[in-house]
């Protein structure tokens, strides 16, 4: 960490400037850790996870903020198999998914 970071206090109001400075990747920025399979950032694995990650793919809906997150089944690429990967975890196997 150089000395203009560690003389940067983080706040409420400072996060999206670290952002801007390259401080912090989207990922950390978030109030909670992200969770693997999380792709619209709201701290849950949920339906709107997959819903919105297709949504990404297929109709330019908005980007993922953390896209390792929304990379469900950790192969580094953004595709329908991690919205698949939620749907299995969701629906048919409950086994936890890759670690970030």
């Amino acid at each position: 960490m150089d000395s203009l970071q560690m003389m940067f206090r983080f706040s409420a109001g400072s996060c999206c400037l670290a952002l801007a400075l390259g401080f912090l990747s989207p990922c950390l920025a978030q109030d909670a850790p992200p969770k693997r399979g999380d792709a619209n950032s709201d701290n849950r694995i949920d339906i709107a996870d997959p819903i919105f990650l297709l949504s990404y793919i297929f109709s330019g809906g908005k980007a993922p903020a953390c896209r390792p997150a929304a990379n469900a089944n950790g192969d580094t690429h953004l595709d329908i198999s991690d919205a698949i990967t939620v749907l299995n975890y969701l629906f048919v196997n409950p086994a936890p998914l890759p670690p970030l």
